[in-house]
């Protein structure tokens, strides 16, 4: 992938993955970055990935970090949350199949890193999953 930024195609398959585990009513309120107003919980995003070029030899490829994050009522639905998105750790994704077109041949190797459950400091029911990620994508 040389000078090709990922960044778009990882995110969508993501967001698609995500909507799939269908867990804690939340699947169709999983979000690239932006979030639509007034959603109710519990939601989700993907944050902005940073990708980072990886010199594999006879290969394009970049390390991808991101983190998922949920919104939800009650700490226990954050940490439901988080246990189905560790479900993600180890899949393997072709992003020409991804809801945004990939225009190149690439595939996106899923890592997980960390969650962390954090209440929200404005509102005393509202609680925070960050989930870390790293993908390596190649092509």
């Amino acid at each position: 992938m040389a000078n090709k930024d990922p960044a778009l195609y990882v995110r969508y398959a993501l967001v698609a993955r995500l909507k799939a585990l269908n867990v804690a009513n939340i699947a169709a309120r999983w979000y690239p970055q932006q979030i639509p107003a007034n959603q109710p919980y519990p939601y989700g995003f993907v944050g902005v990935p940073i990708i980072s070029p990886d010199g594999i030899q006879c290969m394009d490829a970049t390390t991808t970090r991101f983190a998922i994050h949920a919104y939800t009522e009650g700490e226990t639905v954050a940490n439901q949350i988080g246990q189905r998105v560790v479900e993600l750790d180890g899949v393997h994704l072709d992003l020409e199949e991804s809801p945004v077109l990939c225009p190149y041949p690439a595939t996106l190797d899923l890592s997980w890193v960390s969650n962390t459950v954090v209440r929200d400091s404005a509102e005393a029911s509202i609680f925070h999953l960050i989930s870390q990620w790293t993908a390596e994508v190649s092509a």
